[in-house]
């Protein structure tokens, strides 16, 4: 796996990649919220991870370049 990232006037961005399988369909995952109504021993073990990744960054893109995976995205905090 490789991050690289840059701060920008816009946020941070990042290049996330790894040499694993594609993405389902070749697209990120929708990351549709799960339902936490419920006891806390009962809440599933995963699912959290893209609907948290969908709701904190901008432009957010998914490209299978050769054997690679590349997602692409934006946090939209400031400069310190």
């Amino acid at each position: 796996m490789h991050i690289a990232c840059h701060h920008a006037p816009d946020g941070l961005h990042l290049a996330v990649s790894d040499e694993g399988l594609p993405m389902p369909d070749l697209q990120a995952p929708l990351g549709l919220p799960q339902e936490i109504d419920r006891p806390v021993c009962d809440l599933p073990e995963g699912g959290f991870g893209w609907f948290l990744i969908r709701d904190l960054a901008k432009d957010l893109s998914y490209r299978r370049l050769a054997q690679e995976n590349r997602i692409d995205l934006r946090l939209p905090v400031g400069l310190p």
